[in-house]
């Protein structure tokens, strides 16, 4: 698909043991490698989870919250 595809999806598709997406800081590197955690949730795991999920990052700056969609 090349360009149509999007940006490399580093969170669900990471093909390497260390995934990390370009300039980021320590702390959304940290929040990255724990949605992979749950990104690699399987069956009777996910029934506690709902369908769609908003999640969001409070971080020590209020402008640096972090929102991730799984």
């Amino acid at each position: 698909m090349g360009k149509a595809a999007g940006a490399e999806d580093t969170i669900n598709r990471c093909q390497q043991s260390v995934c990390i997406r370009a300039n980021t800081t320590p702390i959304q590197q940290q929040v990255d490698s724990e949605m992979r955690t749950l990104a690699k949730l399987k069956g009777h795991e996910l029934k506690a989870l709902a369908d769609n999920i908003l999640l969001r990052v409070k971080t020590a700056e209020p402008n640096g919250d972090l929102v991730y969609t799984y």
